[in-house]
């Protein structure tokens, strides 16, 4: 397509105005995880949307997607801001 930014309306993603774009750092959550992250790359193909994931403290790297119907429920992944969640006061939260 050769755009680097979108604006997507689907409850995946829950950034400032709904907008992603390759090379962002975000943070990424599902169910009990929490996560800096960069998108590395999105495609899209039919009716869906794909993100690719880096996990920046561990290097590992995910594939994530969805349908563009705007379906969600609860404990699926989500994209955030980088600043949306305060990470390790989450943690330390999580683990009392």
């Amino acid at each position: 397509m050769g755009f680097k930014t979108f604006q997507v309306d689907i409850s995946h993603i829950s950034t400032k105005d709904r907008k992603i774009a390759k090379g962002m750092e975000c943070q990424y959550k599902e169910g009990s995880t929490l996560e800096r992250a960069i998108i590395e790359d999105i495609y899209f193909r039919n009716n869906l949307i794909n993100l690719k994931i880096r996990f920046i403290e561990t290097g590992r790297t995910i594939t994530c997607d969805s349908v563009l119907d705007g379906a969600g429920y609860g404990g699926m992944w989500r994209i955030y801001d980088k600043d949306h969640y305060d990470i390790d006061e989450w943690r330390r939260e999580e683990n009392e």
